[in-house]
């Protein structure tokens, strides 16, 4: 419909008005705009009562009876394209709420939601929210292509959820912002594609490793003799080798700010903090690097960095290691299954002792590793029970 607001036609897709042949009357539509379907006998009624709510929603005075999600990230999105930010970052701002709606929270799409009950004590935190919008799927995986979303991305889909959460409150859609905190956290219990690990073969691992870039070498043979994270790897500085000692320190890691990555010394869990001895192989490997790097004198200097003395990017390792895949044939294969496969060594090496491999994994609880790697064990686990039940019952 076209409506004359303050001297200017606009046109508008907001409000419907319908006649109702059936019940003989005439329809008001503000559903779209969180209000309700009022009816009228007079279609010169009905159209000044669209003409009134559309006047208000223009001028942003109209309060709708619920104000849904679909309708705040609309209003947020009508903002964004006003504003004075170039246009790769409206695009950006907008990506993201288009992203925030589709998202799933307790069990239904943002957009869907009533947000006056989306925060209810005792029902649902500002955590939970946090939470379900850290384990969703437009936050990990590039909807375009399936793969994992790159780092950069996550980090600024993350700050615009921030965003778009404080508009929601200055606009009083909402009383608290769920993503109101420094770093993106990722949950200690959430594993992209699944809750459990799988096992990888040797056969697996020594194929990927005689197809990664000879250049990449260390980085990956690191990751299997330490199972250390990625972010945790990327951190390391040759202050963190102990060559004479052969071991492997780790304080710090890779997070997320405000402004992008930083290295910090609050690593992912309590427990993330630990010492690991340096396998032959890999000791060989650090000391070739260091002479290589022409024996740095700054013990500060990152281990894997780039021109400009940084730690080397994420997405560079992820894209290193998808290229071994694909000359691997591999259909299936992440950065995560390379930790995985040193958890299996460790099994294999000192039998189910999930303390142990917990602390080399710097797992925030042996319950998270029983968790991760139970299945694993099961039937080896039930087989000895049965048998040292047989053994007291002397049959």
């Amino acid at each position: 419909m076209i409506f004359i607001i303050n001297n200017r036609r606009v046109k508008t897709m907001q409000i419907n008005v319908t006649y109702r042949k059936d019940r003989k009357n005439w329809m008001v539509d503000a559903r779209k705009i969180g209000g309700n379907r009022t009816y009228f006998q007079d279609k010169v009624e009905a159209q000044s009562e669209a003409t009134r709510i559309e006047k208000l929603h223009f001028n942003n005075m109209y309060i709708p009876n619920k104000i849904t999600g679909e309708y705040a990230i609309n209003k947020y999105i009508e903002k964004v394209k006003v504003s004075t930010v170039t246009k790769g970052e409206k695009n950006e701002k907008i990506s993201s709420a288009n992203k925030l709606n589709k998202t799933i929270v307790s069990g239904k799409e943002f957009k869907d939601w009533d947000l006056s009950k989306l925060i209810l004590p005792g029902v649902r935190t500002p955590d939970d929210i946090l939470q379900d919008l850290l384990r969703s799927k437009p936050m990990w995986t590039n909807q375009r292509n399936g793969e994992p979303t790159a780092t950069k991305t996550r980090i600024n889909t993350f700050k615009h959820f921030k965003q778009i959460f404080n508009y929601f409150i200055s606009r009083s859609y909402i009383s608290v912002n769920p993503v109101d905190v420094k770093e993106l956290p990722i949950p200690e219990d959430y594993v992209v594609g699944s809750v459990t690990a799988e096992k990888v073969s040797e056969d697996v691992i020594n194929l990927i490793m005689s197809n990664i870039d000879p250049e990449f070498t260390l980085v990956f043979q690191m990751a299997i003799s330490t199972g250390f994270r990625q972010g945790e790897q990327r951190a390391l500085m040759w202050k963190h080798i102990d060559f004479d000692n052969k071991k492997i320190i780790l304080d710090q890691s890779i997070r997320v700010g405000d402004y992008g990555e930083e290295v910090s010394s609050k690593l992912k869990t309590r427990t993330s903090k630990r010492k690991l001895p340096l396998s032959e192989k890999l000791y060989q490997l650090l000391q070739q690097e260091y002479l290589r790097q022409g024996r740095p004198n700054n013990p500060d200097t990152f281990i894997f960095r780039n021109r400009n003395n940084r730690p080397i990017s994420g997405d560079m390792f992820r894209k290193v290691l998808k290229e071994a895949i694909a000359k691997s044939n591999i259909e299936s294969f992440r950065w995560h299954d390379l930790r995985h496969y040193f958890a299996s060594i460790m099994f294999d090496t000192m039998g189910v002792n999930y303390a142990l491999v917990s602390q080399l994994l710097g797992h925030a609880s042996v319950e998270f590793t029983r968790k991760q790697y139970v299945h694993w064990f099961e039937n080896e686990e039930r087989d000895n029970k049965i048998l040292e039940g047989m053994a007291q019952a002397g049959i």
